[in-house]
Order: structure tokens, then C-alpha cells, then sequence
């Protein structure tokens, strides 16, 4: 997301708005074992669009009209309230992509801050970006069958609380390079700090804790570190 300038100003005939930007691209979710790749399309951003609206003016009458004649987008919708322009949102142009030599198709949201910020209906909290990068880290491990990838979860989220911020599913394997009665997992943690980019020595800690509550809870044998 992009937010320009905080202050509008008209200088040499050119006005500056607070603007607020989305654009999304690639597979709607990530790499899962029982999920099919789906790449984003324009129902997907309208789905960001209508969050950002309830989140910030709540419910209210608005009206959309078709994107017309627009030398940046393909197709789209124009969303205002009573004929103060909200947001603009659809797929960009396939010459604008061509342009900047951007491969696959992209979805781009244009709100007009300044216009929504006017209709909001109570104070909002907001909660800075984290800067820090996130750090992920897979196993492997093999387990009776009847052990559910919820109870893992919950375990790695007793283990850290903290900078553990995501844990999923990208394969699942039965068959006969396991043990009868027993299947393979492989897990994705995703690890986060607020504060500061995390250490390898602190990243193997979390891991470490991981492995042992997965071995001593769960019955689990890693295969891979």
C-alpha cells in the first residue's frame, strides 16, 4: 500500500489529495497442499475495497459506475456517495503493464482519502506497518494419523506467542514411504518481531522449542530441520 503526501496543496495549477493505493497480483493464497493456486482477479480486490469502506465510513448508500474511456485500467468501477468520488478500482491496463514491462495481471485501487476521511463515522485506531521482515522456516514430520494439523497449531502457538505469526499446511503425504498407520506433514512457520529483524540464533531458538514440544506432545519424528 502507498499513502501520498499527508497535506494537499495546489502548486502551479496541479492539486495534491491524500490518496490511499492497493494493488494486488499473483495467487490469491499461499503454497498449500489442499488448496489449488488461484491467481487474484478483480472480485478479489473488490473485496479489499469494500473492507477499507465499512472499516472507515461504515454503512452507507453508494453508487458504482462502469470505468469509462481510462488509459489505466482495462475494466472497473467508480464508488461514490452522493456524487463524492470514493474510490476507483479494477484491473489496469494491459499497455500501462506492457509500459513498464510488468508481466501478469495486476489490480489497482485508487481511494480518495481525503473524500472518505469526510464521511467517516467514529475515530479509527491504526496500527503501523510492521517494517521488519518475516523469516520462514519448514519441517517435516511424520505422525500417527489420527493426530490433527489443529492440534499442532495450538501447540506451536503455546511454545511463542510472540513473533510466531503464521503456522500452515504445504504438504501432506501417505503412502508407502511412511510407516503404516502414520503420515508426513510438512509445516511452514512464518516468524515476525516488531521491534527489530530477528537473529539466526534467535529464529533456531523458536525452532528448537518447536521440535521439542512436537516430540514430547504430539509423538512427532522430524524428519527435516
Amino acid at each position: 500500500m502507498s499513502l501520498a503526501e499527508p497535506t494537499a496543496r495546489l502548486k502551479k495549477g496541479f492539486a495534491e489529495t491524500e490518496h490511499l493505493s492497493i494493488w494486488v497480483t499473483g495467487n490469491k493464497t499461499a503454497e498449500s497442499w489442499n488448496i489449488k493456486r488461484k491467481p487474484v482477479d478483480f472480485y478479489y480486490l473488490k473485496g479489499f475495497v469494500n473492507q477499507v469502506l465499512e472499516k472507515v465510513v461504515g454503512k452507507i448508500s453508494l453508487e458504482e459506475k462502469n470505468i469509462e474511456d481510462s488509459t489505466s485500467f482495462a475494466g472497473g468501477l467508480n464508488v461514490l456517495h452522493k456524487g463524492k468520488a470514493l474510490v476507483t478500482f479494477g484491473e489496469v491496463s494491459h499497455t500501462v503493464l506492457k509500459n513498464h514491462d510488468v508481466k501478469g495481471e495486476v489490480f489497482y485501487a485508487d481511494f480518495n482519502w481525503k473524500n472518505i476521511l469526510s464521511l467517516a463515522s467514529a475515530k479509527r485506531e491504526i496500527k503501523e506497518i510492521v517494517k521488519f521482515p518475516q523469516v520462514s522456516r519448514d519441517l517435516a514430520l511424520v505422525i500417527e494419523k489420527n493426530v490433527q494439523f489443529a492440534q499442532l497449531k495450538q501447540l506451536a502457538y503455546q511454545v511463542e506467542k510472540e513473533l510466531l505469526k503464521e503456522v500452515s499446511v504445504f504438504d501432506v503425504y501417505m503412502g508407502d514411504k511412511v510407516e503404516q498407520g502414520k503420515k508426513s506433514y510438512a509445516i511452514r512457520f512464518l516468524l515476525q518481531s516488531e521491534h527489530k529483524t530477528l537473529t539466526d540464533k534467535e529464529i533456531d531458538k523458536v525452532m528448537e522449542k518447536l521440535v521439542k514440544i512436537y516430540e514430547e506432545k504430539a509423538g512427532v519424528i522430524v524428519r527435516t530441520k
